[in-house]
């Protein structure tokens, strides 16, 4: 996969930013922050790797074309119809081979993501001492740059439709994966091309433990059932989650709703520049407090996304990063009763100056049909 053209950009900030932790160069092996750092987002089976010495960056890969990435691509054998390749040990003597040639060996401390370093990249290393820019890189995809921001509105609108289509086919009889194959329809559709597409697809007695795959469990009348849909659209995902009852809803079911609905807006009117994260979550969490409900909400009030699902900021107790400009995060209240069922709103949200654009425009409503 490719983004429409280069992202210097991203690469640049990076550099410059590394530099100023006293890194020389840079290995970068983990496919989502070559993606980040390129627009390429390598396949599973060929390993790939980043190299940055200078302002002219070096991709190694497999394969023989990738247009659009980075001006200078040295590529690796990965497939042959005249022999067996084990990919592992092409890439190892690629990577080996291209750093050498690139001057990557040079003295200096050297940027790795650590959770992340294949064992066969040590003899590129050598005895250098490592910097962990993981955090680096974390921290600087927070803030989205307009591109992102457009692809990630693209997986929101995805959403739309599959929300659309849950409730649609979300009538007594039918099972929670027959749901499931209408919403994945409606989502490849809207997108127009072969996305990846995960969620929380829950119904009545499973809908109050909060989420999971969906079953072959048929729903019943005045159950709930959870449609919490992220797929990613060019690299980018989306999240959000709405919560419908099925065949009629039940006066508790409606309770629950409008709790949910409540913490949604009052976490919205915390999210703004300079809020920290904590702050967000006290206020969704505050508005359940005050309907008797806070036992009754056991995770994160929402999260960063981009490039993973889950990215910083955390709406979360103990993250005391500042909102900033350029963020994207979701919020999701959730509430779960044993014998009644769960409820989870969940929108996505971009911060800007003067506080937050919501970017999901799929309707609230707790009935179904």
């Amino acid at each position: 996969m490719s983004s429409a053209a280069p992202l210097p950009s991203r690469l640049e900030r990076f550099r410059v930013a590394a530099h100023d932790l006293g890194v020389a160069a840079a290995l970068i092996s983990s496919p989502r922050h070559i993606f980040y750092l390129t627009g390429y987002l390598p396949g599973d089976r060929s390993p790939a790797f980043l190299l940055l010495r200078s302002e002219q960056p070096l991709l190694v890969a497999g394969g023989s074309d990738h247009p659009g990435v980075v001006p200078h691509v040295e590529y690796y054998e990965d497939y042959s119809i005249h022999h067996v390749v084990d990919r592992r040990p092409a890439a190892a003597r690629a990577l080996i081979e291209a750093a050498q040639r690139y001057g990557l060996a040079n003295e200096g401390p050297i940027g790795v993501e650590v959770c992340h370093l294949p064992a066969f990249a040590e003899p590129v290393l050598g005895g250098r001492e490592r910097v962990d820019v993981t955090p680096l890189l974390r921290a600087l995809r927070a803030i989205k740059d307009p591109d992102e921001q457009e692809c990630i509105r693209r997986s929101v609108a995805v959403t739309a439709a599959g929300h659309a289509a849950a409730r649609q086919a979300a009538v007594p009889g039918v099972t929670e994966l027959e749901v499931y194959a209408a919403i994945q329809r409606a989502c490849v559709l809207a997108a127009g091309e072969p996305i990846t597409f995960d969620g929380d697809f829950v119904s009545g007695d499973r809908s109050w433990q909060i989420g999971g795959p969906p079953s072959d469990r048929v729903m019943d009348k005045a159950e709930l059932f959870i449609c919490d849909l992220f797929p990613t659209v060019g690299g980018y995902w989306a999240d959000t989650t709405r919560t419908f009852a099925i065949g009629g809803a039940r006066r508790a079911h409606h309770e629950l709703y409008d709790i949910a609905l409540r913490a949604l807006e009052r976490g919205r009117r915390a999210l703004r520049p300079g809020v920290r994260a904590r702050d967000v979550y006290h206020e969704v969490r505050a508005a359940i407090a005050e309907a008797g409900r806070a036992d009754n909400f056991p995770h994160h009030a929402g999260h960063g996304i981009g490039v993973e699902p889950h990215e910083s900021p955390m709406i979360i107790p103990g993250d005391e990063a500042e909102l900033r400009v350029g963020m994207v995060l979701t919020l999701e209240p959730g509430i779960y009763v044993e014998g009644v069922g769960g409820v989870r709103l969940e929108d996505n949200y971009i911060i800007t100056d003067d506080g937050a654009e919501g970017i999901a425009n799929y309707p609230f409503g707790l009935e179904a049909t």
